[in-house]
């Protein structure tokens, strides 16, 4: 919690100063709790569903097997016949409570850039229910394969309006357009690997949730002696990953999650802003929330209790 107390802070301190805000990198892990199936399940489901391996032979194979055999048989569908075929594996979604901590966050001007490698519209979803932020006049969600590359970067070189942006970096999964396999994420075009590895990972400092670095072309921008990043995961950085920062600081557990980092992290904002506004000290602060915590804990024991009175 202290690390997250402390990005709170900064963040705070970068919005009071009218610097740029930290750029957030979202992962395929942060989508879970939202009812989207992980892409483990989704490649059993689609090999077996397609003909291409049997239940039997699936249950014999390894992870690396399953990628493998998952890589060479989507490959040769189409667009429209992908977009099919892993569909199922969204249609229960809905935003969790993450998505609505970071939609705050946005609204109050925290975060305005946010790249990510998920197909789902989960972000959109919750974006839409503000009432304060509306698409087009104070956001827009850019989508690799959709839009144009050289389009995607003008935006971001003439600090073109509206001034939240939101960057998809493999597709959307409405328009059809999934890049997926290793060939289709190996490398991005020469400009546009320019612009992500020179004007954001080298510029901007990074809070980065929810995703290990597994797709090459996102690994091809980074360098060493880039600018500082929070790297939020349950696992750790792999050695790659602590070489090509100059500062890099790990929240990572097993209860470490989308969910509650971003709620959190919303709460520890809004405690630097009460503090700093009505000069309240630390220690009475923390001893307010924790007040706050056990209120919280008694009335979820209260609700327990409502719905069973016979528990002991």
């Amino acid at each position: 919690m202290y690390l997250i107390k402390q990005l709170a802070k900064q963040m705070y301190l970068r919005k009071e100063n009218r610097e740029r805000p930290y750029i957030l990198f979202l992962g395929a892990g942060i989508s879970v709790s939202s009812g989207i199936s992980n892409m483990n399940d989704m490649i059993d489901r689609f090999l077996t569903d397609t003909g291409n391996v049997s239940r039997d032979d699936l249950d014999k194979m390894d992870k690396d097997q399953r990628f493998e055999k998952f890589f060479l048989a989507i490959q040769n569908l189409s667009e429209v016949d992908r977009y099919h075929w892993l569909r199922d594996g969204f249609k229960n979604a809905a935003p969790s409570f993450g998505y609505q901590a970071l939609t705050k966050l946005i609204e109050d001007g925290y975060i305005d850039t946010i790249f990510t490698t998920n197909w789902d519209e989960l972000l959109e979803m919750s974006l839409m229910k503000s009432n304060k932020i509306k698409e087009k006049k104070d956001y827009r969600i850019y989508a690799r394969g959709v839009d144009r590359d050289d389009f995607i970067i003008s935006q971001f070189r003439s600090h073109a309006f509206p001034s939240i942006k939101i960057v998809k970096l493999h597709g959307e999964l409405e328009s059809r357009v999934i890049l997926v396999t290793p060939q289709e994420t190996s490398e991005f075009p020469t400009e546009f690997a320019r612009f992500f590895r020179e004007e954001i990972f080298r510029s901007r400092d990074i809070i980065m949730v929810g995703y290990s670095v597994s797709d090459q072309d996102v690994k091809n921008c980074m360098e060493p002696e880039h600018n500082s990043l929070y790297y939020v995961n349950p696992k750790p950085p792999n050695d790659d990953l602590l070489k090509k920062f100059n500062h890099l600081e790990q929240i990572t557990g097993d209860d470490i999650n989308f969910d509650t980092f971003m709620s959190n992290l919303a709460e520890a904002i809004s405690q630097e802003e009460i503090r700093m506004r009505a000069g309240v000290p630390d220690k009475l602060l923390e001893k307010f929330s924790e007040d706050i915590q056990k209120i919280r804990e008694d009335f979820d024991l209260l609700v327990e209790f409502l719905k069973n009175p016979k528990m002991n």
